[in-house]
């Protein structure tokens, strides 16, 4: 599979393929937008030379965009977003076959699909390995405990939870040490016996760190709503570039 949709434009014949066979690869164009950027370590503000330099309006950030956008123009996603009914229903009824996201949705995919299907593989994004934020803990300083609000927080973050996080609701954990446990590797049979854990292990393995900075997932959500637009209302995709573009011209984290 990862050698016959190796590419971006690989991905988008494949998407081509299967809306002739009614079905789509492709759920909602943010997934591939966003994972686009993951690819290339973007960041909405660069701080490698020590003061924080705004590149919202990148080439990098144009071309995923665009390359989302285009997929929506041409029909090719369902217009379903994760987390939805609708997109539970598309999984369920064999309409969406394939979709661009992160590790820890596979606690979604299963519930969908059904526990007892077996067609299911994982394999790289296209265009290669990238990596996407998951969940957050947070403890107000104000709750007046806060020594018992970090303690959970570090049992949270704990090898032994999230190997129970993976196995219980397939959330991807982020501590590397739990990438060669024998229990996690083993095949599962939704996946055909394929090894989605050792798979993700690898992928995470050759992955890019991006730090976007404070606000960062403002800017990308702002992007989601756009394509959204784009796919729901028909909005010109150029417009809609340039009018987040120009709303966070002056940001810098």
């Amino acid at each position: 599979m990862a050698a016959e949709v190796a590419s971006w434009d690989d991905y988008k014949e494949l998407s081509q393929k299967a809306k002739e066979a009614g079905q789509f690869t492709c759920d909602a164009p943010y997934g591939v937008y966003v994972l686009g950027l993951a690819q290339e370590g973007f960041k909405y503000v660069d701080t490698s030379s020590g003061t924080p330099v705004n590149q919202v309006d990148s080439p990098e950030n144009k071309a995923s965009f665009d390359r989302a956008a285009d997929l929506v123009q041409d029909d090719l996603c369902a217009g379903t977003n994760p987390y939805s009914a609708e997109w539970n229903s598309a999984i369920a009824q064999d309409s969406l076959v394939a979709f661009i996201g992160a590790g820890y949705q596979e606690g979604i995919l299963k519930p969908a699909a059904g526990e007892d299907s077996t067609e299911w593989r994982v394999t790289a994004t296209p265009g290669g390995a990238g990596s996407t934020p998951g969940s957050f803990v947070t403890a107000l300083g104000t709750n007046g405990n806060t020594e018992a609000a970090a303690e959970v927080a570090q049992f949270l973050a704990s090898p032994e939870a999230l190997k129970d996080a993976y196995l219980t609701r397939g959330l991807f954990p982020p501590a590397v040490e739990l990438y060669d446990d024998p229990e996690l590797l083993e095949g599962d049979p939704f996946y055909g016996g394929q090894s989605a854990f050792g798979t993700l292990a690898g992928i995470a393995e050759n992955t890019e760190e991006a730090f976007g900075g404070i606000g960062s997932g403002t800017i990308s959500s702002r992007f989601r709503d756009v394509l959204d637009e784009v796919d729901t209302t028909g909005r010109d995709p150029e417009e809609a570039y340039q009018a987040v573009a120009e709303e966070f011209a002056d940001y810098t984290g």
